[in-house]
């Protein structure tokens, strides 16, 4: 399966996390890891599953205009941030926001909004990008699964 994975390159924190999480992805699938200024709608259609990410929501307004405003139907989707720890409430959580602009956008978003934490120098906390691996597995393993389903039902 084609799978997608885009995000916001105004922290190194976020492609860090962005690259971890397609690795976790990759086996089994054709995994395409890009930032936001170079994944044009092109490069979404076809996939089975588009992740998008940022530390600022903000930060991808641009890109989601660039995609059609016609409905994703059969396209799941997830969504991720970088943050710095803390309570949620005293820290931008994007992902939420993303989540919220995917599934208008007619995604079918298949997990939580997921955040992944950084220091105050924006680098990746300690053990965040493992996080981020097992995380994409996890999305494979939902994919996988949901493919599975589809098939038996057909």
């Amino acid at each position: 399966m084609k799978v997608v994975v885009v995000y916001d390159p105004a922290q190194a924190s976020v492609r860090v996390i962005a690259e971890a999480i397609g690795n976790g992805l990759r086996e089994g699938n054709e995994v395409i890891v890009r930032p936001a200024a170079r994944a044009r709608d092109g490069l979404v259609a076809g996939a089975g599953l588009l992740v998008v990410g940022s530390a600022e929501g903000p930060g991808l307004d641009q890109w989601f205009s660039t995609l059609p405003g016609h409905r994703r139907v059969g396209v799941r989707a997830a969504a991720f941030d970088a943050r710095l720890a803390g309570p949620a409430a005293f820290s931008r959580r994007a992902s939420v926001d993303i989540r919220s602009r995917l599934a208008g956008l007619g995604f079918s978003v298949i997990d939580v909004p997921h955040s992944f934490l950084e220091t105050a120098d924006h680098e990746v906390a300690p053990g965040e990008a493992d996080r981020a691996y097992l995380w994409g597995q996890q999305l494979a393993a939902q994919i996988l699964s949901v493919g599975l389903a589809a098939a038996l039902v057909d």
